[in-house]
């Protein structure tokens, strides 16, 4: 299957991407609920959610490589197309 039929087929697709936005905005909303309730304790909170964007960046990065490496499949796919 070539990268336009992976594409028609929904094999690859942004409905992740936007899940991700939704629940960035949920874990927002519990971080606010969580350092009410902690109080002085939310130190530890913030390691915690320094760990987790160190971990996110590594996450983005590889998703950048598998983005550059989808239009670099596309523009040669591109080639196989008949006009």
């Amino acid at each position: 299957m070539n990268i336009f039929e992976e594409l028609y087929y929904g094999n690859i697709s942004e409905v992740d991407r936007r899940k991700t936005i939704i629940k960035n905005k949920k874990e927002e909303l519990l971080y606010d609920k969580l350092k009410e309730k902690l109080g002085n304790e939310d130190n530890v909170l913030d390691e915690f959610i320094e760990i987790l964007f160190d971990n996110e960046s590594l996450k983005l990065k590889d998703s950048y490589i598998q983005g550059v490496k989808t239009g670099i499949l596309l523009g040669i796919s591109a080639g196989d197309i008949e006009f």
